[in-house]
């Protein structure tokens, strides 16, 4: 019998990243999680992880592509600005942000999807 480590970690990269620096990933045993947007409002782009948060368990949804488990974690929704560049700070309202194993991404529809996010 096979039997896996299930808990739920942060993962990060070295500084020598540079895309990755100040970003952060979720992983639950040996799955990587994604952040779709199906999910989020359709906008994960404007997403950032609150780096005090809990990463919850929602639990096994029988019903996401024949059983899920998704993972609630909070965080900030920046509003989208339909400029390109401006001089105002975007706002921030409190969000929870919901993930998905990455194997599951892309089977729900055409959306935004991002496996690291900045942490805030």
């Amino acid at each position: 019998m096979l039997t896996l480590d299930g808990s739920v970690k942060k993962v990060f990269t070295s500084t020598k990243v540079a895309d990755n620096t100040g970003f952060v990933a979720i992983k639950r045993g040996p799955l990587v999680y994604c952040f779709e947007g199906v999910d989020n409002d359709s906008d994960v782009l404007s997403l950032a992880v609150d780096r005090n948060a809990e990463i919850e368990i929602t639990g096994f949804d029988k019903d996401l592509l024949n059983g899920t488990v998704k993972l609630k974690v909070s965080g900030v929704k920046y509003t989208v600005s339909d400029e390109l560049y401006t001089s105002s700070r975007p706002e921030e309202k409190e969000y929870t942000l919901t993930a998905v194993p990455y194997y599951t991404w892309g089977n729900r529809g055409e959306h935004q999807m991002r496996v690291w996010l900045p942490e805030k």
